[in-house]
């Protein structure tokens, strides 16, 4: 007698829980645990069951004992960190002591070239497996592209044949490259500034949107580099592409996709790329206010923002704060962000460049200075903060709104909760490289 998977096998004898029997949780930055998550729990409903599909954001540790199993689809972003999502969830399962009976597997996915592979999923499952909810086979544990991997995996999971299983990847796009000029100053060393890259749709149109990322993988490489669109229009869209060049044991290298992008593509080649739908930065409500922090290239995602609020007309107030090091150099956008203000779309710039006196200025000390404004656009605007740029900015802009927080609650508990919650609910998104 064929035994049915171990997920599975207790639906058939236990009643139907109002939240769901099965719990499908994830933690995603860029989306792609998301779509697994819910194209998961979609094949599971179709096969009758009864799925909750939920951020971990909005799932209470407490209901965990009421499902009769859980899957979590756990992505890593940065340097081994939890999406954003998941953070305050993972802080509770630490704080939990009581065993958990309803067996938890995890999904997890990273990219090896990175030094902590898979680091969110590993911290999640050693979690789970210290409340006796998971088992060491119970952690799959992916490289790069998941979807190939996750319908095998889910089709011995779920007991649902592979071959009814649809692999939804990414749509692979070609474009044209029509176009490339420098955004930085004449004065910039060779190895450093920035491109802007004009390419156009090779095959039939689409309509792109604020938040859309675009994956290119360089010739002979594995690991797909993903770019925010800085600019959409009928008939073309922009890239913004930063030189990276670093040493490394003595010797002089560049960033293999950036070196592609800039220095092997040539006008009218087509470069194949995968696109993903609207990551976290995407166009607010027209009346909603609009705070964006970014710098060096993560200027990008904003200035489509911009561009696409100028386009729409809305009439909320948008306040950007840039950085980067010096304004004679890498004042990326200059021109047009002269243009948006004097339109009267962006109601408010500040600049923050470390190499332009002896004291070195970033967007950290600009939120500073700032911070009852900020506040004020956070806690009585409902204004979006969104912030594109490497990853340290989140440890230090995440102190310096927490630290505001306490000052003005004058409650260091309340104001870590609230800051948790203001992430939670997407009023302030990270994206970051």
């Amino acid at each position: 007698m064929n035994k049915l998977p171990f997920f599975l096998k207790n639906l058939l004898f236990s009643p139907v829980y109002a939240q769901g029997d099965i719990l499908i949780g994830y933690a995603s930055q860029t989306g792609t645990a998301k779509g697994l998550a819910v194209q998961s729990a979609e094949l599971l409903r179709a096969q009758g069951q009864n799925v909750s599909c939920l951020p971990l954001a909005q799932v209470d540790i407490s209901e965990l004992d009421h499902y009769q199993n859980i899957i979590l689809f756990i992505s890593t972003c940065g340097e081994g960190d939890i999406p954003d999502n998941g953070v305050a969830f993972y802080q509770r399962l630490q704080e939990r002591t009581a065993q958990l009976l309803t067996p938890v597997s995890i999904f997890a996915i990273g990219d090896s070239s990175y030094g902590q592979f898979c680091e969110a999923g590993k911290r999640f499952h050693q979690q789970f497996l210290r409340l006796g909810a998971s088992q060491d086979d119970t952690l799959q544990m992916v490289d790069g592209a998941p979807h190939t991997a996750w319908q095998q995996w889910f089709s011995t999971f779920s007991g649902i044949r592979q071959d009814d299983i649809a692999v939804n990847e990414p749509l692979t796009l070609n474009f044209t490259l029509i176009e490339r000029k420098p955004l930085h100053g004449e004065q910039c060393s060779p190895g450093r500034g920035a491109y802007s890259l004009q390419l156009a749709p090779a095959d039939q149109a689409r309509t792109f949107k604020s938040g859309d990322l675009l994956g290119i993988t360089p010739p002979n490489e594995k690991r797909e580099r993903l770019y925010s669109i800085s600019a959409v229009s009928n008939d073309r869209i922009e890239l913004c592409i930063g030189k990276v060049s670093y040493e490394e044991d003595g010797e002089q290298k560049v960033g293999l996709c950036s070196d592609y992008l800039i220095e092997q593509l040539t006008i009218g080649d087509t470069i194949a790329m995968t696109y993903r739908q609207q990551g976290g930065l995407v166009l607010p409500e027209p009346e909603q206010p609009l705070l964006m922090v970014a710098t060096g290239t993560g200027i990008a995602p904003m200035m489509c923002l911009l561009r696409e609020r100028q386009q729409n007309q809305d009439s909320a107030d948008n306040w950007l704060v840039f950085g980067n090091r010096h304004p004679d150099q890498d004042y990326f956008y200059k021109e047009d962000l002269q243009q948006l203000q004097g339109a009267g779309t962006l109601t408010r710039l500040d600049l923050a460049f470390s190499r332009q006196g002896e004291q070195k200025v970033y967007v950290q000390n600009v939120l500073a200075e700032q911070q009852e404004h900020v506040l004020d656009w956070l806690l009585h605007r409902q204004a979006r903060l969104y912030v594109c740029g490497q990853t340290g900015l989140k440890d230090g802009i995440g102190d310096i709104l927490q630290q505001a927080l306490i000052a003005r609650l004058n409650d260091t508990e309340q104001a870590v909760q609230h800051y948790q919650q203001l992430l939670d609910q997407e009023q302030i998104v990270f994206e970051l490289y």
